[in-house]
């Protein structure tokens, strides 16, 4: 019987939600007013948006991501360019990082 393989993508996410709801950085110094100038920052534009849904997928079809963790990132990006800098209505700021992070990982490998 094959393995079940949770979702590292959305582990990710909630690790990076507790992280900001905790009100501290990675290195522990607070939160600040950076937060939104940072939100601000996680906006993608069209062609960024387009790449994301292409690398998210070439490393689907590769096997790097697994369906699930494939569909959340779908999810995060929205079915068509959105308002939310880029991103579907409901996606956070948590959810920018880890997605954004994600494909500069997926980008190192040459996905």
């Amino acid at each position: 019987m094959p393995t079940l393989v949770g979702n590292r993508v959305l582990d990710m996410i909630e690790k990076r939600r507790r992280q900001l709801g905790s009100g501290l950085k990675p290195d522990g110094t607070p939160i600040t007013a950076d937060i939104v100038e940072f939100e601000q920052s996680m906006a993608i534009d069209l062609m960024e948006f387009v790449a994301f849904q292409n690398i998210k997928s070439r490393a689907q079809l590769r096997g790097i991501l697994t369906l699930d963790e494939a569909m959340t990132v779908y999810a995060a990006l929205g079915e068509g360019w959105g308002s939310n800098g880029g991103w579907a209505a409901s996606t956070d700021l948590a959810t920018k990082v880890v997605i954004t992070q994600l494909m500069g990982e997926l980008l190192a490998q040459r996905v």
